[in-house]
């Protein structure tokens, strides 16, 4: 593609579907109430580690909390696929954590993406 310099960028091409590498990504952004980071780490990280430990489709899930705001996190979440994606959703240890750790959030995004490498 030409650049407004009028050079070939060094950026490739969007995707198409078809080409895609099929991993999807997901990045989600949490806000913990006040009082509850002591019962809500436990509970994502052991949803992080059931995910990373006990689901072939998972290729990785962080959990990191904001060096400025410690009641802040985003998780990211690497999976084979968009179906193992959804598998996830049907694991015990994410059931778990949907029945025991909504209540700790105020605040909650859930962003979808996908691999382009």
């Amino acid at each position: 593609t030409q650049s407004t310099w009028g050079h070939t960028s060094l950026l490739p091409r969007p995707m198409t579907s078809t080409e895609r590498p099929g991993r999807c990504v997901i990045v989600v952004t949490v806000e913990i109430h006040e009082g509850h980071l002591e019962e809500f780490i436990p509970k994502i990280m052991a949803n992080a580690h059931g995910a990373r430990t006990t689901e072939p489709g998972c290729l990785g899930f962080d959990v990191v909390q904001d060096t400025s705001d410690p009641h802040k996190f985003v998780f990211y979440e690497v999976y084979e696929s968009e179906a193992a994606f959804a598998e996830h959703h049907k694991t015990e240890h994410f059931l778990e954590f949907v029945r025991t750790a909504g209540h700790h959030m105020k605040a909650k995004e859930r962003r979808n993406f996908v691999s382009l490498n």
